[in-house]
């Protein structure tokens, strides 16, 4: 799952790339370079750049592309992932990517223990006779908060009267940033509880 961020981080990089060579030379396409069309455009152009930079992206979709088919057919197999993607946002990859990072769900004892596993527990400092909470300790998987926080606003564009959206809207006072890491972890205490009660979200969270 890792490799495959990897190699979709690759490709943007040398879609990049190409677009770069392209301004270079006040060369616009009329269309998407990267479809099949566009392709059969950019060969035609005098640049070995785009021609290796080309040729790199067709190795790399073939490369994502049996990964996600592997990445399906596990998140199909599997009753946990299943569960995660009762919530909306959740899809295959994102399921099998937070169940990857968290292993078997009874290891944690309860939904607070998970959050600190994932460092969005916010940090505290003792003075004197107070204790001061800052910010997220930020410990643990950050590709799992990064993935969580991906769901969340996959979540917030498709899934417009939850009891994560109405927290997300809450928190927006806060702004944008700070209001999805709240909300990240409130999905992820949503995962405990799916995982330990093997529920789906739609029935309890709407």
């Amino acid at each position: 799952m890792r490799l495959h961020v990897y190699l979709v981080h690759e490709r943007t990089r040398f879609k990049n790339k190409v677009r770069a060579e392209l301004a270079k030379r006040w060369f616009r396409l009329a269309m998407n370079p990267f479809t099949k069309r566009g392709r059969e455009n950019l060969a035609e152009l005098d640049s070995r750049t785009v021609h290796i930079c080309t040729d790199v992206i067709e190795t790399l979709d073939k490369n994502i592309k049996e990964l996600e088919r592997e990445l399906k057919s596990r998140a199909g197999e599997s009753e946990e992932a299943r569960l995660l993607m009762s919530i909306p946002g959740v899809g295959y990859f994102s399921a099998v990517s937070i169940l990857a990072e968290i292993g078997d769900i009874s290891r944690f004892e309860s939904d607070e223990k998970l959050c600190s596993y994932a460092g969005l527990v916010p940090s505290t400092k003792e003075s004197g006779y107070m204790s001061i909470h800052g910010r997220i300790t930020k410990q643990g998987s950050p590709f799992l908060r990064w993935i969580l926080e991906e769901c969340v606003w996959a979540h917030l564009r498709c899934a417009k009267v939850t009891s994560l959206t109405r927290f997300f809207y809450r928190m927006l006072w806060k702004g944008k940033e700070k209001a999805a890491v709240a909300t990240a972890r409130k999905l992820l205490k949503v995962v405990w509880a799916l995982l330990k009660e093997k529920r789906e979200f739609h029935a309890f969270h709407n």
